[in-house]
Order: C-alpha cells, then structure tokens, then sequence
C-alpha cells in the first residue's frame, strides 16, 4: 500500500508504516501552495509505478465504520489498508459493479456518515462522480495526462475531479468508510495564508473561469462557489 502526503498527525499511521519500509520525500521549494504539493504526490506515485496509492491530509485525527446495524464504529488507520483489499477488491478493482475507467476513491466526512446513520444507505455502498478529497486513492495509471492547477489557492482538489470527469474518468465516495477532521480554517499551519479573503476571490474567479458553467454561486452567501454534482452526475449517466 502507498500512502503518500503529511501524515505526522494522522491517528495510527505509525503502526501501519511500521510493517514496512517508509520513503519521506521533501519538497524541492517551500510556500508553493497545495496544489504544488498534490502535484508532486501525483508525480512521484506515477514515476515509481504505483497502480493506485492514497494520499491523505495531515489532519485526519480518526478514522470510523458504519456497520449493517447502523452504527457507527470508531476505527484507525488499518481502515485503509482493510479498505484497498477488503471484500468489494477495491485494489484490484474486480468488482464488476465498479467502472473501469474509475480514476479516484474517498472516503465519507464522518459528520456526514453520522446524518444519515437512520436513512437508508445506497446497496451498493457508494456514490459515483462526486468531489474526492481529503482522505482518498487515485488510479496513477488514469492520471497521468491531469496536473493541478498550480494557480489555484484553494478549490484545487475539486478542479482535479472535475479535471477528472471531463476527460471521461470516474470518481467514487464511499459511503459506509469515514475518517474525521478539524472544522475548516481552526487548525493554524502551512495553509492559513490561503484562506485569506483575497486569495479566495482570486481562487473562486478562476474556477469560475474554467468550470462556469459546471458552478452556482454557495447557498451561504459568501464568495465561494459550488459545484453542481447532481446535474454533472446526470449528464454522466446519460453520457455512458
């Protein structure tokens, strides 16, 4: 398995990396942004080969399942590993009701997990053609022609998947598999120059630019955009 990103932070990495060797890989320039950083896990998984790896945010401090009853069961990093080769074969991808043009995975936000905990969930246990962030795997065999948008401050990750859906990959969320992280913006470090509002204006300008017509303004009225999944995941349906 290939775990790729910061992960000084993240709840149990320590006994997962230690059942085998471990590679740190130091960024060639300092203060590029994180669409830089991403860029250069993409580039390094592809050159060494890696069928799919996963890349992971600093900040993940928990992971957790969902289980048949509906509960919801605190997990740690082992989930991963569980995860690319439990029963569903998602490393090998043999699972027939996966699309073979599948580019990238992502676990749930566990706050969202916890919402719909008394609803129904999908059989198949996951969602195609969403945002895939934070806590994911990506297919460096389908990626090798995508880089990230390097002028992008913020928004950088929801540019790639919809990088990715343009060129006629897939995404998927799962459903049942969440891991946790601190509220957007309370956690101090290397992106809080990011958030500042005039990097967000110019941010948001630029999607809007590539991906107008894909994006509506956000329902809480600040200068963020959002994008319109459940029409992008139509056309999708339609397409195939």
């Amino acid at each position: 398995m290939s775990v790729l990103s910061s992960l000084r932070r993240t709840a149990g990495l320590q006994s997962l990396f230690g059942r085998g060797h471990v590679s740190i890989v130091q960024l060639p320039e300092n203060n590029r942004g994180i669409a830089y950083a991403r860029q250069l896990i993409v580039k390094y998984a592809i050159g060494h080969d890696d069928s799919w790896f996963w890349m992971l945010d600093d900040d993940i401090y928990s992971f957790a399942v969902k289980v048949k009853q509906g509960d919801i069961i605190k997990d740690d990093a082992s989930l991963l590993e569980r995860v690319e080769y439990s029963g569903l074969e998602v490393h090998d991808w043999k699972n027939p009701a996966f699309p073979d043009n599948l580019a990238a995975v992502k676990l749930s936000h566990q706050n969202l997990m916890e919402q719909s905990v008394n609803s129904p969930v999908h059989k198949t246990g996951y969602v195609l053609n969403t945002c895939v962030n934070i806590c994911c795997m990506f297919n460096a065999k389908l990626i090798t022609a995508i880089d990230y948008c390097l002028e992008l401050s913020v928004l950088e990750d929801v540019d790639y998947c919809l990088q990715l859906l343009s060129k006629g990959r897939q995404t998927l969320r799962f459903l049942n598999y969440a891991f946790q992280v601190p509220a957007s913006k309370s956690n101090p470090g290397g992106c809080s120059e990011v958030w500042k509002e005039e990097s967000r204006i110019k941010s948001n300008e630029l999607m809007i630019e590539r991906w107008g017509d894909w994006l509506r303004p956000s329902n809480d009225h600040s200068k963020n955009v959002e994008v319109k999944w459940t029409s992008i995941q139509a056309a999708i349906r339609n397409r195939l």
